[in-house]
This record gives C-alpha cells, structure tokens and sequence, in this order.
C-alpha cells in the first residue's frame, strides 16, 4: 500500500528545499521493475517491467521541473485488470509533455473510467516560485485510500512525524540527516489498526493479518511476496539543485534474503 509525503516550501530561505518529496511503493515481489535511471535525457524514475505494463512508472521527475506519482487504490478484486489501461503511463506522460497541470488534470479525469482506481500528485514549479501541485496543504500525505478526505491512520500516525522533520531538518546545510530521518520513517512498521477506513475499504477479501501488515507505513508481509520493495526520496532547494535518492530491492527478490541497492542522482534543474 504506496505511500507518499510531499513539502512544498512557496517562500524558501536561501539554504531550504522548495520540495522535499518522500514516498514508499508496495508491490509484489515477483513484478519486475527497473530501478531508478534516466529513461530520457530529462526524466528520471524507476520503471515498471511486468509483461503488459512495460514502461510505466510510480513515481517520476523532470529536469523541467516536474514531479508526479501514482497511488493505485485498493479495490477488490486485487491485482491488475487486463482489460484497464496501465496507469504508470499518466506519470510519464505528465512528464514528458507541456500541458498545464489543471489542464492535464482534467482531461485525465474525463478518461478516468479507462483505469483501474487511483491517485495522481503532479508538481510544476517552472514559473519561478509559483507552484502548481494537486495537493491541499503545504504538508500533503497520501496512501491508498479510496477517498482523499478519509484517510487510513497510518496517514494520521505519519503526519506528526513527516511534519516534525521537515521542521528541524529543512536545511541544505542538513541534507544527510534529513534524509537518514525520512528513510527512518519510510521504514517504520508500525501497524495502526484499527483503521475503520482501511478495513471497511479491504472488507472481507483480506484476511485480519494482511490488513494489519498494510496499516504500517513500511510494509512486510510473512505471509506473501509482497511488501515496501523501493523507497525515494526528492529533494530540490532554492537554487534548483536536486538529488533523487532511491532505495530498492534487489531482483529477484527473496523475502529471506533480501538485499537493498542504493542509488543517488544530483544534478540542476532547468529554467
């Protein structure tokens, strides 16, 4: 159950992040996927390799100045419908073309019903410091909740938490520890049950076990291949110096063995 943390700082000081971006992907284990690499000469994100759903993604940037993810809902019957578009490709193609957010928006909610259920978080700064984001607060956290103004308690217990460490640690002069502390949190499993949300949303195709295991901010499952496999993290500051930071789980994944890859890209976004 994905999981995303989005700062969007409209007046930065000079040493502070403009956007300081955190998420979490829950997948299956056995879904391939490519970690994170520059898929163009602009783009930037880990990329989706299951058979049928080639070249879409969760999460994604642009040296343009753009940022977008996706949070597939949780809806039963679970797992990818093959008669649905892939909706990995709303991100890339947020990222790759020049349409407004409102107006990319928009027209995606018209063609919504060619999709399974979802969440889509566009950012676009490239007007100075005038932010653009499908967002409600300065501070947005979302999961995989079927209604925005309901959220799971996962999303409630992590708030205080996101919340405090951009308060202590927005500062480029802090960049490690502020994102040793957001993996400290992107790793927390916590289990937040009970969630009245979550489990009426789960119902009775989940059995109580699961449901607890997807309450945690970091998913584990004992029972499945199935669990928090990639953790990123996107930090730009003022001047448009960005590093995206990812953590992921090497392929093939082995549930009693895993071993995480790291990587870390830095580079100026353009004007």
């Amino acid at each position: 159950m994905c999981m995303l943390f989005v700062f969007i700082n409209n007046d930065p000081k000079e040493n502070e992040f403009n956007v300081i971006v955190a998420n979490n992907r829950d997948e299956h284990y056995e879904r391939r996927t490519k970690p994170a690499h520059f898929w163009s000469e602009e783009c930037l994100g880990g990329i989706d390799a299951h058979h049928g759903r080639e070249g879409g993604t969760w999460l994604g940037m642009s040296k343009r100045r753009r940022i977008a993810s996706l949070l597939n809902i949780l809806q039963y019957p679970f797992g990818p419908d093959p008669s649905k578009k892939g909706r990995g490709f709303l991100v890339k193609d947020f990222l790759t073309n020049e349409e407004s957010v409102e107006s990319y928006l928009s027209r995606i909610a018209t063609e919504g019903h060619s999709y399974g259920g979802f969440h889509l978080v566009c950012v676009d700064y490239r007007c100075g410091d005038h932010f653009l984001y499908y967002s409600f607060t300065c501070i947005s956290i979302f999961t995989n909740c079927k209604c925005y103004n309901r959220q799971w308690a996962k999303a409630a217990y992590a708030r205080p938490l996101f919340t405090d460490i951009v308060a202590r640690l927005n500062s480029t002069q802090k960049q490690n520890e502020l994102k040793l502390s957001l993996l400290r949190l992107l790793s927390d499993d916590t289990q937040t049950l009970p969630d009245p949300a979550l489990e009426e949303q789960a119902g009775e195709a989940l059995p109580h076990h699961i449901i607890a295991e997807r309450s945690a901010v970091h998913v584990t499952s004992a029972s499945i291949n199935y669990g928090t496999r990639t953790n990123s993290i996107i930090l730009v500051d003022k001047s448009g110096n960005c590093e995206f930071f990812e953590r992921t789980m090497r392929e093939p994944i082995d549930k009693d063995a895993i071993v995480w890859d790291t990587k870390s890209f830095q580079f100026k976004m353009q004007n």
